[in-house]
């Protein structure tokens, strides 16, 4: 089905395409969880990965019941929306990957860039929350937009006092519309978290192979992984 994540309207997969009319020709596009679950499952056939998202997670008792899993060791690979960057504690998360980490750039949103930032900052911020070394991996088509430059860096002043900058310089100050957001133009950074975690930033649709490589989960073996990353 398709479904609205604004509104929560949903409808069957049309059979016809309303602008050509051909029968039985609409695909699913983009990556999505259950597509990126199909990926990790043909690079790790060992691993046990477990998907959380909302359009799956039917009831509080389901949810409880996967974070326990999750907690006590069961599952290598979790994957995920945006559900998964807040409030959750995976103690022995220590890799964690971002596909289309620009996605939320480009939705036309005045505090897209702030809001974007806060995102990835929390969800890299799962790894290494209780032991080792915790790293991130974000794939992006901007690695030089400031946002991207910030994270890798770590440095949230350094996006603070450019976020700042832009809007001083974009936002007209007598537009009635723009009052309102402007008593809001201050970025909210104290929520982020001040731990050190490794950040780099890729262009090329060699991500999940980058992520491949690197997972501790890995268990392909020694040829297989060269072969995945060359």
């Amino acid at each position: 089905r398709l479904v609205c994540h604004h509104c929560g309207f949903s409808m069957p997969r049309p059979h016809i395409c309303p602008h050509c009319a051909a029968e039985e020709t609409l695909v699913a596009v983009g990556p999505g969880v259950e597509r990126l679950q199909e990926e990790a499952a043909a690079l790790f056939p060992e691993a046990r990965t477990m998907v959380l998202s909302s359009d799956l997670i039917t009831s509080i008792e389901t949810m409880r019941s996967e974070l326990n899993e999750i907690a006590e060791g069961r599952v290598d690979i979790i994957i995920g929306t945006q559900l998964v960057a807040k409030g959750h504690n995976f103690p022995r998360l220590n890799l964690v990957g971002v596909v289309d980490a620009d996605l939320g750039l480009s939705n036309g949103d005045p505090r897209a860039a702030e809001r974007t930032f806060q995102l990835l900052n929390q969800v890299i911020g799962r790894a290494g929350r209780d032991q080792g070394r915790g790293v991130g991996y974000l794939q992006t088509h901007q690695p030089e937009h400031p946002v991207m430059k910030a994270l890798v860096a770590n440095d949230r002043e350094a996006f603070y006092a450019n976020e700042i900058d832009s809007r001083e310089r974009t936002e007209p100050r007598r537009s009635r519309y723009l009052e309102g957001i402007e008593r809001h133009s201050v970025v909210c950074t104290s929520h982020l978290t001040q731990r050190t975690v490794t950040v780099e930033a890729y262009t090329t649709h060699y991500f999940l192979r980058l992520f491949a490589h690197q997972c501790a989960a890995c268990t392909v073996s020694a040829q297989e992984r060269s072969a995945l990353t060359s």
